[in-house]
């Protein structure tokens, strides 16, 4: 048979299943067309932060990557524990004064952090030093700065989330990588910017500005402060900070492991191109399972709090994502390493295999991201929190062994490894929560 002929077939089948009544009703539900309206607006992002990537790896050394990959690990791990992850309950609540409270206390909780921050800011230099990266030191000043911003942003996300206002939501995605993408090409060509954190920090501030100034008119409700409220909804979604907040931590530590073990055993240079696969391999995904999880959050809070089945829509995802997500990763496991080697330059190479060893780990990544509010859903917050300590001690005892033996592509495939195996277990446990709920429904 020749190659023309299988591809004829396989378009033929193709439509035929695209005719078939469940997959049209699945493709023109409310689910898919916000999805749709995240995903299309993230596409576009994601093309222009990919398009650059090959010009910057040109532009910044993989040392600058390596600085950039540790400013941002530091910066991930405060952003976490800033909200203390109560915007997670605003699309839970039933009624909207109680979410405009939520929302107040995410952001005292929020200021609070960024506050605390400034005051280890005289120790710079001795913090630098803890990852022997002197030139770190420089930079952390902007750090508070970088949490503020975000912070508030993710605040405001879920906000929206609530009203299903995704079209802000991705107003806010398209600027932020289009600012970002281009404040760090601009700076490049500045002798000793630091162009990747200065571009890193200023497109989260100029995006969550101008989101503001465009929908101001949906904020007005969060101008109403309720003192009492808020005491009511923090006690009420206490959950969230002793359990979340926990979880959410250890997991953004949990990721930040390589950068932070590794750069004092192994230098700048290394960290930098493992950055780097982290970066293209997870941008992509990541934004379409956040985009994916706006929409499910919503969706299944609104089903859950309506005592309505979830099972089918979970289920017709999960089927979906495989079938896709292993059409794409199969190819382009072969090509990996020659194309990041084209696309970044020759010195890039062994991103490509990085990326390559992550696969199994991102299809798991695929079916599990877009429905980590399960836990918040139904209150099982200490269970994950457990999966997500067995999965940092696993990460650090792979990386420990990496170290003592010297071998960073050691440490760099146990941890991808124990992040597969440990994610094809989550998602057994969030199948089992969906079963148990439709059982308790048919009751």
């Amino acid at each position: 048979m020749t190659k023309h002929r299988k591809i004829c077939i396989f378009a033929a089948l193709y439509a035929n299943l695209m005719q078939r009544k469940p997959f049209q009703q699945f493709f023109k539900s409310e689910l898919v067309r916000n999805s749709g309206k995240l995903l299309s607006a993230n596409v576009i992002a994601q093309i222009v932060g990919l398009l650059v990537y090959p010009f910057l790896a040109r532009i910044y050394t993989q040392t600058d990557f390596g600085v950039f990959n540790l400013f941002m690990s530091i910066a991930g791990i405060l952003l976490t524990i800033s909200t203390a992850q109560y915007q997670f309950a605003i699309p839970l609540c039933k009624e909207e004064k109680d979410s405009v409270a939520v929302f107040h206390v995410g952001l005292f909780t929020l200021v609070i952090t960024v506050a605390v921050s400034c005051i280890f800011l005289p120790f710079s230099k001795q913090i630098a030093g803890l990852f022997k990266t002197p030139e770190l030191a420089r930079f952390l000043w902007l750090i508070p700065i970088y949490v503020l911003c975000c912070g508030i942003w993710q605040i405001t996300n879920y906000w929206y989330t609530r009203l299903k206002h995704f079209r802000a939501i991705s107003g806010y995605q398209v600027s932020q990588s289009v600012l970002s993408a281009a404040g760090k090409l601009g700076l490049g060509y500045v002798p000793y910017s630091g162009g990747l954190i200065y571009g890193g920090v200023i497109a989260p501030f100029l995006s969550a500005t101008s989101n503001y100034i465009v929908h101001r008119h949906i904020m007005t409700p969060l101008f109403q402060f309720d003192k009492k409220r808020c005491k009511v909804v923090a006690r009420q979604y206490r959950n969230l900070p002793l359990f979340s907040l926990p979880r959410n931590l250890v997991y953004s530590l949990s990721n930040s492991l390589p950068v932070l073990m590794l750069v004092a055993a192994f230098g700048l240079q290394q960290v930098g191109i493992w950055g780097m696969a982290v970066t293209l391999a997870f941008t992509p995904i990541t934004v379409i399972c956040n985009s994916l999880y706006q929409v499910f959050f919503q969706k299944i809070s609104e089903r859950v709090n309506n005592r309505q089945s979830i099972a089918s829509i979970l289920r017709r995802y999960w089927i979906y994502a495989v079938a896709i997500t292993a059409l794409l990763f199969v190819p382009l496991y072969f090509f990996l390493p020659a194309l990041t080697s084209w696309l970044l330059g020759g010195v890039w190479e062994m991103t490509g295999y990085y990326i390559r060893w992550m696969l199994p780990w991102l299809l798991l990544v695929v079916l599990t991201s877009p429905h980590s509010y399960l836990s918040d859903v139904f209150f099982k917050q200490k269970i994950e929190f457990v999966y997500e300590v067995i999965l940092i001690a696993l990460r650090f005892a792979t990386l420990y062994i990496g170290i003592h033996y010297n071998n960073f592509i050691l440490a760099i495939a146990g941890y991808c490894m124990v992040s597969f195996i440990v994610r094809a277990g989550i998602l057994c446990w969030y199948i089992l929560i969906v079963r148990e709920y439709e059982k308790s429904i048919e009751e």
